[in-house]
């Protein structure tokens, strides 16, 4: 496996300009592929590369964007792995077929978008970080960073958030993690089928928490919804906060509590 690196020789932000690349040559299947350097956007010719790295890795010595608004750079096949760290205003990836691991710790102003491929596992430190049309996000692990989940992306699986890590999903997701000092408000009419909640879930859905858990500290909000909703399954910890009705009217159906914890 090869790894070849952006060297920015041909001036120009063209992906499939060979003067660009220290190979020689455009990338090509089983490469690793680096872009540390450059002085200008990498826009061109970057939607359909048609290939199948190894890796890409986005360091932050790269200042500059790859991809524009309506241009993602594009990969087909299984690729083990992508990391961005770059320190660039967008990255927009489709990452092809499925995207084994990885990792976002970009600025908060620093937007990265996932537009396409199913991303079975990212890591995301840092950044402000969007997911939308086609993408899958399988397994999301959020440290820092921001993250929008829209309503043309796909549910996610697992989303665990950390430290103070913040999601808006307007999508259904079927198990998850909330830290405690991290917040996940869920939009519309999406569910959520397991909450293991120990900072905020703030849910402004109609859709059913199937199961949700609110250990100690931990918030279960109701009072920005719009909508009424049902908790199948409230497993509730003392010194839990959760919201039992909404304003306006918003009513909260909790077909079955479980109190948890030390009894007094």
């Amino acid at each position: 496996m090869a790894t070849n690196t952006w060297t920015d020789g041909g001036n120009d932000g063209n992906w499939t300009n060979t003067a660009n690349w220290s190979l020689g040559a455009a990338p090509v299947n089983t490469n690793d592929i680096v872009i540390n350097v450059g002085d200008r956007d990498i826009t061109t010719n970057i939607s359909a590369t048609g290939i199948t790295p190894n890796s890409l890795t986005v360091t932050p010595g790269f200042k500059y964007s790859i991809g524009t608004a309506g241009a993602s750079l594009g990969f087909t096949g299984t690729v083990p792995s992508i990391s961005i760290s770059g320190t660039g205003p967008l990255y927009a990836i489709n990452g092809g077929t499925d995207i084994t691991a990885a990792v976002i710790d970009t600025p908060d102003n620093t937007k990265v978008r996932l537009t396409g491929g199913t991303w079975a596992l990212v890591n995301a430190a840092r950044g402000d970080c969007v997911c939308e049309a086609a993408a899958v996000v399988t397994a999301l692990q959020n440290m820092k960073a921001k993250w929008y989940i829209y309503d043309n992306a796909t549910a996610i699986t697992t989303l665990t958030l950390e430290d103070d890590g913040f999601v808006n999903s307007y999508r259904a997701i079927t198990t998850a993690n909330v830290g405690a000092l991290a917040r996940l408000t869920v939009w519309e009419d999406e569910a959520v089928a397991t909450a293991n909640v120990r900072g905020i879930l703030d849910h402004r859905s109609s859709g059913t928490i199937t199961t949700a858990t609110v250990f100690p500290r931990g918030q279960l909000w109701a009072r920005n919804s719009p909508f009424s909703f049902t908790i199948s399954t409230l497993n509730r910890w003392a010194g839990a906060v959760v919201d039992e009705a909404g304003p306006g009217g918003v009513t909260v159906t909790i077909s079955s509590t479980v109190l948890v914890g030390p009894k007094r």
